[in-house]
């Protein structure tokens, strides 16, 4: 099993992290069928070949996705694309 883990410090307060992360998690959840299951701060990610975490702080945010053999072969593009829509919504 594959490993993606990606850290941002972010100029923000938790909650509006928080608010960037659901728009991340339902952008991925829209093109990619990634469930994140929210309790308060943190989420439970799921979806075809992948699970993982979202943890939101003050001015910070985590993720760290788990692929499963059959979305080793993208996890760049994965990794990217998570990072890119972290970019644009910061």
């Amino acid at each position: 099993m594959s490993t993606i883990s990606i850290q941002r410090k972010l100029n923000m307060s938790r909650d509006e992290v928080k608010k960037l992360a659901e728009k991340v998690g339902e952008k991925l959840g829209n093109k990619y069928g990634v469930c994140f299951t929210w309790a308060d701060y943190d989420a439970e990610i799921d979806g075809p070949g992948v699970s993982g975490a979202c943890n939101v702080g003050e001015g910070e945010i985590g993720i760290e996705l788990r692929l499963g053999f059959l979305a080793m072969p993208f996890k760049g593009k994965i990794e990217e694309e998570v990072k890119r829509y972290l970019d644009k919504l910061a």
